[in-house]
Formats: C-alpha cells, structure tokens, sequence
C-alpha cells in the first residue's frame, strides 16, 4: 500500500480508494461497529492516530494494550476463580462435618430411645 505523509493531511485519490476497500473487507470478514473499523484502518495507515479523539469518541486500543489488558483481565479472573475453589472446598468441608454430626446425634437418638425403651420393659 502506498502511503503519502502529506502535511495538509490530505491523501491521494489511489490511498483513499485501498483505504476504502479494506474498510469493505474488515466490515465483510467479522460483525464489527463502523468505528472500530475506521479506528482499524486508521490505525494501520497512520503512526498517530487522533481522529476519534478530535470527534468525541473513545479511540479502539492498540493490539499490544487490549492483549495486556486482556491479560490482566484473565489473570484476575483466574485469581478470582481460585478463590472461588477456596471457598467452595471449605463448604463442602462444612458440609461433610455437619453430615458426620448429624449422623452422630441420630444414633445418639436411637440409642436413647432403644435405651429407653429397655427401660420402660
């Protein structure tokens, strides 16, 4: 792709047109916002990018911050997750503990009772 650095900021007719069909093959390969696909081919055509800034929106992050940030994301997940497996094992320690008690003050129960009941013939 040629690409002319122009001070005005203006492009050549030939630029523009290339610009345009990717821009038609980025919208045809995967459902995309049209400003994520300005903001894609801004960004392979230019160093320095501000137009989305300059028109009020966010601009899209660069491949190395989103997979950084898509990073951090996974890792807190993953430390959330792992706190998760914490928790849900001291449950099921609980809940094992309460079984075993329970099942202790049952034949607590039926002791007394057959004691009882040995007492009452």
């Amino acid at each position: 792709m040629v690409k002319y650095q122009q001070a005005t900021g203006s492009r050549s007719y030939e630029v523009q047109v290339q610009e345009v069909d990717s821009m038609e093959n980025i919208i045809t390969r995967e459902p995309k916002s049209a400003v994520e696909v300005v903001s894609e081919v801004l960004n392979e055509s230019t160093k320095n990018n501000r137009f989305l800034e300059r028109i009020g929106l966010p601009p899209i992050p660069s491949s190395r911050t989103s997979k950084s940030s898509l990073l951090e994301k996974l890792e807190a997940e993953r430390d959330g997750n792992a706190e998760f497996r914490i928790t849900i094992e001291e449950l099921k320690k609980a809940h094992e503990e309460a079984k075993v008690a329970q099942e202790e003050a049952r034949k607590a129960k039926e002791e007394a009772d057959a004691e009882k009941k040995r007492n009452s013939l």
